[in-house]
């Protein structure tokens, strides 16, 4: 069995066994009238199309739950955009969703990197949020994912050494200002050989994660693991 479909079998899983093992309170207004809505939120790269077959899952088992989802920085148009300005747009979409649908609270469910937007803006603005799923989460990387990693492998001669020396080396270029205005990627990138460079150069997750106010910069938090 694949890793891909190994890991959307258990993706699957841990939805539904979260979302079906909650009482009906948990997903229906306060009045008990009619359930509240459910966001899929995708992940980078993702598309809002990956998650129809999960709304229609959705709504299949609970019958009259509106299901919408997150249209901003689908696809390749996600690559080139900050993490802060993704958290933007999808504060944006869903007060857009919000004011047009008429509801106020709804439930999130959100995958990989758009899990960590989620947190992200469950932490940064007052939201009406009442339950937050969250799908296979990204709360910080270093080095490539096993699929891409094997597949660098496989296509590029002398890729084993090229991939540990640009994880290694990737902070170098990933915590500068202009990397992290553009690339979420950059955003998320957390090096523990480089403790106190991800501390001062990444401008998203040490902040929205409150690391900065547990190890201040040059505070005595921690420092690089590769001067230990």
């Amino acid at each position: 069995m694949g890793i891909s479909l190994c890991f959307r079998i258990l993706l699957v899983l841990s939805f539904f066994c979260h979302l079906f093992a909650e009482s009906d309170d948990v997903w229906s207004r306060e009045d008990g009238a009619d359930p509240l809505p459910v966001i899929y939120v995708h992940g980078l790269m993702g598309k809002a199309a990956n998650y129809y077959q999960y709304g229609n899952w959705t709504q299949k088992y609970n019958p009259g739950q509106p299901v919408y989802y997150v249209w901003e920085d689908q696809g390749i148009s996600g690559v080139f955009r900050s993490a802060w300005a993704q958290l933007e747009d999808l504060h944006e979409e869903i007060e857009r969703i919000q004011k047009r649908e008429g509801f106020r609270k709804f439930h999130l469910v959100c995958h990989s990197f758009g899990e960590l937007l989620c947190q992200s803006y469950l932490k940064v603005y007052n939201h009406d949020c009442e339950t937050f799923v969250s799908l296979a989460a990204v709360l910080g990387q270093f080095g490539l994912t096993g699929a891409v990693e094997e597949a660098v492998k496989k296509f590029l001669p002398m890729s084993e050494k090229a991939v540990n020396l640009t994880r290694d080396g990737a902070y170098q270029w990933l915590y500068t200002p202009a990397l992290q205005a553009s690339v979420p990627v950059a955003g998320f990138w957390k090096d523990p050989l480089h403790w106190e460079k991800y501390l001062a150069g990444n401008s998203f997750l040490p902040v929205v994660m409150g690391e900065r106010e547990l190890h201040p910069v040059g505070g005595g938090g921690g420092g690089d693991l590769e001067s230990v």
